[in-house]
């Protein structure tokens, strides 16, 4: 899966059909990044946000979803949704927790017989008004 999907030739391939990858620093180290891809339907996904285990909750995450809200209202996108495997339990407790809602459960299939097994989470995302 790490082949499929974070290896450099998927990544390379990825930012050439439309995904933006940033990283974050600290202390001029890589400690985490995101990926998002705008959709067709005026909707931004979420398609990967890490953090290196030693700077998990220390609110890293939550400086990187901040981020991903700003650059949705950016691109004037609806909303910001993502995929995440119903058995990972931490992931879904930090998405909640940033204010995304359980959509819809989904299967799809990923090649060699294997599947991803999903919960899909969305949250709106406001739009700043032109009036001040």
């Amino acid at each position: 899966m790490i082949n499929r999907f974070q290896s450099v030739h998927a990544l390379t391939e990825q930012l050439q059909t439309g995904y933006c990858y940033q990283m974050l620093l600290y202390d001029d180290m890589p400690i985490g990044y995101f990926g998002i891809c705008p959709q067709a339907d005026g909707s931004l996904f979420l398609s990967k946000l890490y953090i290196k285990q030693a700077f998990c909750g220390k609110g890293f995450a939550s400086l990187q979803f901040q981020e991903i809200l700003r650059q949705a209202r950016k691109r004037r996108t609806s909303s910001v949704w993502l995929t995440v495997n119903k058995h990972n339990e931490q992931a879904i407790a930090v998405y909640q927790h940033f204010g995304m809602t359980y959509i819809r459960s989904q299967v799809s299939e990923i090649g060699n017989g294997f599947v991803m097994d999903d919960y899909v989470f969305s949250i709106p995302v406001a739009q700043e008004s032109a009036i001040s």
